[in-house]
């Protein structure tokens, strides 16, 4: 394994980059940095990796210009080095990667996130999506309705879905 360490530059998760042999192109991401040598390099690999590097797509998502990093890579079967994971900050918070002692300790810098980061985007997703609804509703319906009587139909919607108790006389 090896770490690439820098400073971002820009990011990009949509963009074409030609072939090694020049014989066409393919969809890809990259990372343009500084290194710690001064020097810009560049980071380019395949859109699918996106799709099969656990948490690559997000910690890609989370660089801004100008944002320290950690790029872990590791040469694959096929030859060439694969990302294995991207992290915020200086190498210095990283662990020691360099040699094949087992590694101990406490993660730093996780992408990924907490039981109750999941479950409070989930219930924010229920309502935005019943909020959609009732605005649905309302158009389909075309009942003239108030902000407030569509933030209450909405509130109807997310307590269906999460179960919640609905008033005989609300169905009404």
């Amino acid at each position: 394994m090896s770490n690439i360490t820098g400073t971002v530059i820009s990011v990009s998760l949509n963009t074409t980059v030609e072939k090694q042999d020049k014989t066409g192109s393919y969809p890809a991401w990259e990372l343009v940095f500084k290194g710690d040598d001064g020097k810009v390099g560049s980071v380019q690999k395949h859109i699918n990796g996106l799709k099969y590097t656990k948490g690559l797509k997000t910690a890609l998502e989370s660089l801004q210009p100008g944002d320290r990093f950690v790029l872990t890579q590791e040469k694959g079967a096929n030859g060439f080095n694969e990302v294995q994971s991207i992290t915020k900050g200086d190498s210095a918070q990283m662990p020691d990667v360099s040699s094949n002692k087992p590694r101990t300790g406490v993660v730093t810098g996780s992408n990924y996130e907490t039981a109750a980061e999941r479950a409070l985007r989930q219930k924010l997703i229920t309502k935005q999506s019943s909020l959609s609804t009732a605005v649905a509703f309302m158009e389909a319906s075309k009942a003239k309705m108030t902000a407030d009587e569509v933030l209450e139909l909405a509130a109807k919607f997310n307590d269906f879905v999460w179960e919640q108790p609905v008033k005989e006389e609300e169905l009404e």
